[in-house]
């Protein structure tokens, strides 16, 4: 707060000691929400929350998830009530955009929720702000990445309704990548979206969507629910899959199938290290900045090779056929174009390590020499 002009910090301060006692809690964690969204790094940070999700989120921890496609007038009542509680809990620091009062008020389910200007932004990101009584949160249960998750969730399910695909996309794979960092955050918290994504899958259906990633979820979802033959009955669920290509690995450890399903690759299914190396579902921004979020493979590989999963299987797609061991070999291109750490080299020499040993040292040409011959780093 010190950098702030002390004229600024004074308003804050004078502002946020408007608030209610009663509202103080609210306010403080949906100032968290907002805060925790446009701080982080995220591949798929956009300007700004929809308000109507916003809203969906405002007490998920209080009562149950139920995540279903809304009407208009139930939307626009949604929205109107955020809106009140804003200037309530919050005293507007938090402000609708994309919506004018002189506008269709139906116009206020498109609108979005940001800071009433940057300042605000970097008032709370001084560590003192935190200290303030006023935005401290006492729910233990409490955690953004979460609410994060789940609002990703609602925001994806409405999207779809509204046949607005590229939307509910973004949607989607935003919400997963929120969800693997609240799964490493609150392992055990149900109300992660991990758990509600059937909400969203439920959804789909063959109608021809301009998604390829939407495509091939759709064909899953139908194929493991219609006219499934009796080899899928042994295939992982489609959960399970995602929480891989994620990287949400308390949740994949957690997961009943994980054991019971067994972690070689079956006819009809693609091996789970496939799934953490090639992503069959999601797309690159997985594999992009920041950097825990670009070693999210390299863990989950790492993880499913410690838990039993093989590293000799090879796997058949677009009319070809090559090992894991190969596509590791690529992932391994794909991370050395970084400046790594040793911490980090460890990491991949050692997964190198274990697919070189389970293939009896018959190894495809590629990388691995060399990053096995890494100084410092022991066989």
């Amino acid at each position: 707060m010190d950098e702030l002009p002390p004229e600024l910090k004074d308003m804050f301060m004078h502002m946020l000691s408007k608030i209610h006692g009663r509202h103080q809690e609210k306010g403080a964690q949906l100032l968290k929400i907002c805060y925790t969204y446009q701080k982080t790094k995220s591949p798929f940070l956009q300007k700004g929350l929809y308000a109507l999700g916003l809203a969906l989120v405002d007490d998920y921890n209080a009562q149950p998830v139920c995540i279903e496609p809304l009407d208009g007038k139930e939307k626009l009542e949604i929205c109107e009530g955020l809106e009140g509680r804003l200037r309530s809990r919050i005293w507007e620091l938090l402000d609708f955009t994309s919506f004018k009062n002189g506008a269709s008020r139906s116009r206020i389910t498109e609108a979005k929720v940001v800071f009433m200007h940057r300042t605000v932004f970097e008032f709370l990101s001084n560590q003192n702000s935190c200290r303030l009584d006023c935005l401290h949160i006492q729910d233990s249960d409490f955690e953004a990445t979460t609410a994060l998750s789940l609002y990703d969730n609602y925001m994806a399910v409405q999207k779809h309704s509204e046949n607005n695909d590229v939307a509910a996309m973004d949607l989607f794979e935003e919400w997963l990548w929120w969800g693997a960092e609240a799964d490493k955050k609150r392992p055990d918290d149900t109300n992660n979206c991990f758990f509600h994504l059937m909400a969203f899958l439920e959804l789909l259906s063959e109608r021809g969507y301009s998604c390829v990633t939407l495509q091939r979820l759709a064909q899953a979802v139908n194929a493991a629910d219609v006219s499934n033959p009796p080899y899928m009955d042994n295939c992982p669920p489609i959960a399970l899959l995602l929480a891989i290509e994620a990287g949400a690995m308390n949740f994949v450890k957690s997961h009943s199938s994980f054991t019971t399903t067994g972690h070689d690759c079956r006819r009809g299914c693609k091996p789970l290290l496939y799934h953490a190396l090639r992503k069959q579902f999601l797309s690159g921004k997985f594999n992009d900045q920041p950097s825990d979020s670009r070693f999210n493979s390299s863990h989950t590989v790492d993880m499913l090779l410690l838990s039993g999963c093989y590293a000799t299987n090879s796997v058949s797609f677009s009319g070809w056929e090559t090992s894991l061991w190969s596509l590791w070999l690529e992932e391994l291109t794909r991370l050395t174009a970084y400046a790594l750490s040793e911490d980090e080299k460890a990491t991949l020499a050692n997964i190198s390590e274990i697919f070189r040993t389970s293939n009896n040292g018959s190894r495809p040409k590629g990388f691995d020499d060399m990053i096995i011959d890494w100084p410092g780093i022991a066989h």
